[in-house]
């Protein structure tokens, strides 16, 4: 402190009597607070900033804009604009008003405060004789700061219903300075404590520094939209080990691997898989490892960087899109360097458990659980929340374990972070985790942990238990929103760690089926992934699940997130797969395929509202095969998706597809496009896995033909012919894409087929180049959309055409315009149906010989043309015949229902209104 400083404090402690210890008076006090839980009710119920309980004196946050009030007062020349854009000057009546009642406020808080004048010190301690704030001059440690850097300033104990409290309000300090409590004991003990308030803390000494939110926090992301609850994909990481293990992109950054910074330089890798919240482990002031063993509620881990720092993080994040949550274990202290522990030297003379708030409480397999009976106790817990939520802007909390606290509290907590900031997330922890405890602990959310028993019960093979598979899609009952539970199928920082001497830790999910190296895992992961985004519900993952990491987490360096799995480290890596050079292999590959398989789901998601917003339906069940399809729908954008997943082995390709039940078509439907595939080759799957290079896929009758994949995931959009249209555009714009790829390709070592998808698709997928399969892809594509194109183009002159002749509407399809397919080639197609609209039947010409059909991808015919354009040709025109028919036969079926003459109508009788769409369908729960 400077001499100046120390001149002024001399100088008021000795005019003003608030800075002379209170004789008298606190033995009462002591034995009021030191009571039993039953005495509770009758002992105070007033908040332990003093007052009878009003909004003020209970700290309650304050918004940025009036916090500006509590800085110094400005120079003469000085000029500062506030949040709103107004420009305040010091010596305005309006600042000196909000001065008053900013100070006014601080004086009444716990903790360290800053006023217009200094700092207001405050503290909770019934049973010391005697409190004094101590400050420190410059970096002086703690331990070894000669007494000549010590500033001692003793605390009064406040009066009536704050007589528990002690305060003092120092001069000229201000963000920054450096202090503790010193606590002395009737007797004359004396002993250092932490503020139990602190913002800031020096891991190893009881030192806490002073912090002003509204100078230290510097906020840029101005223009930030936190997500709907029901839009939100959640990212769960642990600060100490999310960086620094192979991590070439955090050491070039020059920051302390492990950090608030360190995640920072990662932002841009987490936003980049469309992941809009990212929900961290603990990082509050704990001991232990992972963070749930708190030492102080209010401070940030002080190994993981400064309040600056965090806030710097949250603001980084905000201006990436992305939501913060924070997790905040409020039911036991820590077992190990508890900070609150017998904090003003008090303890039950019986057992000795804790001091003042942990009084009267029990254990869990924790720590020692919080004295929630005492009031002063539940306002600390309570207001924690409220610093993370106002201070630094986060955006969503967890209450972890909340099925350990009583109900009251947790709805307590619920309830006033609702009232002060209703657009934050309350997710909460509890067993069991039924609706009920969601309604009664007033949360938004619950963490579903069944479903991570649910999903690997599933994957060991398909056992007919179709109810649980749906039950992992759709809402459970008494659930009626999207947000309202949180999914992790995958597994979270329970599931993916293991502790020393723990048996029932289950590591990453890949390590589960195997390791990374096998296919079926890889594949496992990316089928729940989709699950859990197609599906109703928040969906979340570990860090590495993405990558596909294999191990347990842990907080050792060889079990941290591993970077070395990701292409340079993962630093400005393409998440979407596609990039063809440098060819990958092995390891690097198969994290390049995770990313890409999570971001494309997650586009998918936060690309379509029906999956965020809208309604579900099962439309089909087939139990033998493990098949479910969900539809996704939503009205006000009349967007429909049809879900459908593959739990079993079985598989079907364009040449024989499986037929789901979708209900009857939609006027204005003009098919449906595929816009995910789990199985895609970017994501680690093959060739003809899915129907994207069929374009637009016509729905037969009540039935949607579709190539499925096993063990996989795909999700087919209803498009009508402007939607058709332009998706036959973006074909012709990728297969440009795609040639100009494929020219550049070289011919390298034969490709390995992945696991289990056939002994044919295997052989077809190994015996072709690299090179000759792209660009047999290619041709086929440009083809395809050609194709596209030139029916979208016939379909807009049949429009035309319909208008000036209405009985052109009855004609069928021209066989050389098909209804928007986008085609490879197939072996054959033969398809019955039969309703009571209209009956048809087409057979298809025989397929070419197995090995005339893997010639064709590698041979060209005498005249030039390539066999693969032949067979797309072969194609087009067998679908053709395959549609015309279809339209021929409802064509006739409309005629026959018509009478032979039509009579006219009377003039007072309009025509009847055409045929309505089929009503928005009903939530399944």
């Amino acid at each position: 402190m400077t001499s100046t400083a120390a001149s002024c404090l001399s100088s008021s402690v000795a005019s003003t009597t608030r800075f002379a210890t209170a004789a008298g008076g606190h033995s009462a006090a002591r034995r009021r607070h030191a009571s039993s839980p039953a005495a509770a009710a009758t002992a105070t119920a007033t908040a332990p900033g003093g007052g009878s309980g009003s909004p003020s004196r209970w700290g309650q946050l304050v918004s940025p804009r009036r916090a500006l009030a509590r800085s110094p007062p400005l120079g003469e020349h000085d000029e500062e604009t506030d949040y709103g854009g107004a420009s305040r000057r010091g010596g305005s009546a309006a600042a000196a008003a909000a001065a008053t009642d900013m100070d006014a406020d601080a004086r009444a808080r716990l903790g360290a405060n800053v006023t217009s004048s200094g700092c207001a010190f405050a503290v909770w301690a019934p049973h010391a004789e005697g409190i004094s704030a101590v400050l420190l001059s410059g970096d002086d440690k703690m331990a070894t700061a000669p007494e000549s850097s010590l500033t001692r300033v003793p605390m009064s104990r406040g009066e009536g219903a704050d007589a528990a409290n002690w305060r003092c309000e120092i001069p000229l300090v201000a963000a920054g300075a450096r202090y503790y409590f010193e606590v002395t004991m009737p007797g004359g003990h004396s002993f250092s404590r932490r503020d139990p308030w602190a913002r800031h803390t020096e891991f190893d000494s009881d030192v806490a520094h002073v912090v002003d939110p509204a100078t230290d926090f510097k906020w840029t992301a101005t223009d930030w939209v936190r997500p709907a609850f029901d839009e939100l994909i959640v990212y769960q990481l642990h600060v100490g080990t999310f960086t620094g293990r192979n991590d070439p992109q955090t050491a070039a950054a020059g920051v302390q691997p492990g950090s608030f910074m360190a995640v920072r330089v990662k932002l841009d890798y987490i936003a980049s898989m469309g992941f809009n919240a990212i929900q961290l482990l603990p990082h509050t002031e704990f001991s232990g490892l992972w963070g749930y063993n708190p030492r102080l509620m209010h401070s940030v881990h002080g190994r993981y960087g400064t309040p600056k720092e965090f806030a710097a993080f949250v603001d980084a994040a905000h201006d990436r899109g992305i939501a913060v949550i924070v997790d905040l274990a409020l039911h036991h202290g820590a077992a190990k360097e508890n900070s609150l522990w017998e904090w003003d030297g008090w303890s039950e003379a019986d057992n000795g458990v804790g001091g003042i708030y942990f009084e009267g409480s029990g254990v869990t397999n924790w720590g020692t659980m919080f004295a929630f009976w005492k009031q002063e106790v539940r306002h600390y817990l309570l207001e924690a929340p409220m610093t993370w939520l106002g201070e630094y802007q986060c955006d969503g909390v967890r209450v972890d374990s909340a099925h350990s606290m009583p109900a009251d509290f947790v709805n307590d907590v619920s309830s006033e972070i609702r009232r002060r900031f209703p657009n934050r997330f309350i997710v909460g922890e509890h067993t069991p985790e039924g609706v009920r405890a969601l309604h009664n602990l007033n949360l938004h959310s619950l963490w579903l942990h069944s479903a991570t028993e649910d999903a690997p019960s599933l994957s060991r093979g398909w056992n007919g238990d179709l109810g649980r598979l749906e039950s992992l899609v759709t809402l459970r009952p008494g659930y009626y929103a999207n947000h309202q539970c949180v999914k992790y199928y995958l597994g979270s920082h329970d599931q993916c760690g293991k502790r020393p001497g723990h048996t029932h830790d289950l590591g990453h999910w890949v390590s589960r089926f195997g390791g990374r190296e096998r296919w079926r895992a890889r594949a496992l992961a990316r089928m729940w992934w989709a699950v859990m985004t197609v599906g109703q519900g928040v969906p979340m993952i570990f860090m590495g699940t993405e990558t596909h990491q294999d191990g347990h987490w842990h907080t050792e360096m060889h079990t941290s997130m591993d970077w070395g799995l990701l292409p340079a480290g993962g630093a400005e890596m393409d998440v979407t797969g596609t990039e063809s050079t440098p060819p990958l292999t092995g390891g690097a590959a198969y994290g390049r395929e995770g990313v890409a398989a999570f971001a494309a789901a997650n586009h998918v998601r936060r690309s379509h509202r029906a999956l965020s917003f809208g309604t579900a339906r099962v439309l089909h069940r087939d139990a033998a095969q493990g098949i479910l399809a969900i539809e996704r729908y939503h009205a006000e954008t009349n967007e429909r998706l049809i879900c459908i997943i593959n739990a079993g082995d079985g598989q079907w390709d364009a040449a024989g597809p499986y037929h789901v039940f979708v209900g009857e078509q939609w006027p204005e439907a003009e098919g449906f496009v595929e816009v995910y595939n789990s199985q895609s080759v970017p994501f680690g799957g093959w060739v003809g896995s899915g129907n994207a290079e069929l374009g637009v896929v016509q729905q037969l009758f009540d039935h949607l033909p579709v190539a499925l994949p096993k063990v996989g995931v795909i999700i087919m959009k209803q498009v009508n012919a402007a939607a058709a249209s332009a998706a036959a555009a973006a074909a012709a714009a990728a297969a440009a894409t795609d040639a100009a790829a494929a020219a550049s390709a070289k011919t390298s070592a034969p490709r390995v087929a992945p696991e289990g998808i056939g002994a044919d698709a295997a052989a077809k997928y190994t015996a072709v180049p690299p090179a000759v399969a792209v660009k047999a892809a290619v041709a086929v594509k440009a083809k395809a959309a050609a194709a596209a194109a030139a029916a979208a183009a016939a379909a807009t002159t049949d429009a035309a055409d319909a208008a000036a002749d209405a009985a052109a509407d009855a004609a069928p399809k021209s066989p050389e315009a098909p209804a928007m397919e986008e085609v490879e080639p197939i072996a054959e197609y033969s398809y019955e149906y039969s309703n009571s609209e209209v009956s048809v039947v087409v057979e298809a010409p025989p397929p070419p010989a197995p090995a005339q059909a893997q010639a064709a991808s590698t041979s060209t015919s005498s005249t030039g043309t390539s066999s693969t354009d032949e067979a797309v040709d072969a194609l087009a025109a067998k679908y053709a015949s395959l549609y015309a028919a279809i339209a021929k036969g409802r064509a006739e079926k409309k005629k026959s229902e018509q009478p032979a003459v039509a009579a006219p109508a009377p003039v007072d009788d309009p025509p009847p209104p055409p045929a309505p769409p089929p009503p928005p369908l009903p939530l399944v729960a």
